[in-house]
C-alpha cells in the first residue's frame, strides 16, 4: 500500500509501474506454485536461485557486482520449455529512480 501525493507519485508512478511489471513476469498472477528448491550461490548470500514446481528458475543478485553475467539488484527468469529444455532467460532490473 503507497501513499504519496500526486507530485511525488508523478515522480515515481513509472518506476513503480516497472517494478510490478517486473515482479508479475517473475512470479505471476496465476495459483500459487510451490518453491521446490532454493539455494545461495555465494558465500556472502547476495545471490539466490529459487526453482519452482513449473519449472520457473528465479536468480536474485542483491549484491553491487555482476554475478554470471547478471548485474546487481537484477533478476534472471528462466522458465521451461519444451521438452523440459529452458528457454531464454530474461534479466529483470529496476530503472534508474527519477531525481527528485
Amino acid at each position: 500500500m503507497w501513499t504519496l501525493e500526486q507530485t511525488e507519485l508523478a515522480r515515481v508512478g513509472p518506476w513503480l509501474k516497472a517494478a510490478q511489471d517486473d515482479f508479475r513476469i517473475a512470479h505471476g498472477w496465476d495459483a500459487p506454485v510451490a518453491l521446490t528448491c532454493f539455494r545461495w550461490e555465494t558465500p556472502d548470500r547476495l545471490v539466490q536461485t529459487a526453482t519452482y514446481a513449473d519449472g520457473r528458475r528465479i536468480t536474485a543478485n542483491f549484491g553491487a557486482a555482476p554475478y554470471d553475467g547478471l548485474g546487481g539488484d537484477c533478476v534472471r527468469v528462466t522458465a521451461p520449455g519444451p521438452h523440459g529444455q529452458d528457454r531464454a532467460a530474461r534479466d529483470l532490473c529496476p530503472p534508474p529512480l527519477p531525481q527528485p
